[in-house]
This record gives structure tokens, C-alpha cells and sequence, in this order.
């Protein structure tokens, strides 16, 4: 597993709340970077050009809309996992990733020590770029 892949991983789980804004964000770049006139939407209904079927398309064809909302249902399935079959990871994600805790406040919580919580960090990255290879994510 190399560093760009435990990036990504770490970027959606700190993003996990955020992912519905960086969708919305990257559909008003995508409307804004079209920007379709009244003439050319005119001349477009006589020929092929960019009628407004075309940019609805191209935003649901979007690599990194699709890519966003696949990450958010993998990392709900995530966390309903742990949740069920691993609490204390669960737990961990949550005051970690979710909430932003510190390693000192994580480890007072949860009644591990510093060793012991970036241990629990590296097999729950391991976990989740395991199950994430499985669907093609990373």
C-alpha cells in the first residue's frame, strides 16, 4: 500500500461530512465552465451541439462525482461494520477522523495508549484499503 493511497483513504475519511459539498461544489464548476449563451442553446436545437440533456449527462457522467458518491456509500458500509463487529475501531473513526480529536484525547477516551492507537490506525487503514481494492476504489 503506498502513500498515495493511504492519502486518498484519509481524505475521505476526514471528508466524510463534506462529501455532499465537494459533489455540489464540483457540479457548479462543471455549470460554470459551460456556461450555455440563449444563441447557442437556439442554434443547438437546429443541430448537435449544447442542448441542455447534454450538460445534465455530462454532470451524473462526471469521473468525480461518481468517484465521490462511491466513496460515501463504501464509507458508510465502513463504518456500519465497524460499528457492528468492531466498536472500539468504530469509536476510534469517529474521534479521529469524524470529530477531529486529538491522539491525547482519542487515547484518554478510549483507554489506549499512544502506541496502541497508531497501531489501530494502520490495520484500520489496511482494512479499508483492502475492501476499497475489492470495488476499485484505490
Amino acid at each position: 500500500m503506498d502513500k498515495q493511497k493511504v492519502k486518498k483513504i484519509k481524505f475521505y475519511l476526514y471528508n466524510y461530512y463534506e462529501i455532499d459539498n465537494l459533489i455540489n461544489k464540483r457540479r457548479e464548476e462543471i455549470i460554470d465552465a459551460i456556461k450555455i449563451s440563449n444563441n447557442a442553446w437556439l442554434k443547438s436545437k437546429n443541430s448537435e451541439g449544447f442542448t441542455l440533456e447534454d450538460q445534465v449527462i455530462k454532470l451524473d457522467d462526471d469521473f468525480k462525482i461518481i468517484e465521490y458518491k462511491r466513496w460515501q456509500v463504501f464509507l458508510k458500509e465502513i463504518l456500519v461494520f465497524l460499528c457492528k463487529k468492531f466498536p472500539k475501531c468504530y469509536q476510534y473513526v469517529v474521534l479521529k477522523y469524524l470529530e477531529n480529536d486529538d491522539a491525547e484525547e482519542i487515547s484518554k477516551l478510549l483507554k489506549i495508549d499512544f502506541k496502541e492507537l497508531i497501531i489501530l490506525d494502520n490495520k484500520l487503514i489496511e482494512l479499508i484499503y483492502k475492501k476499497a481494492k475489492i470495488r476499485n476504489l484505490v
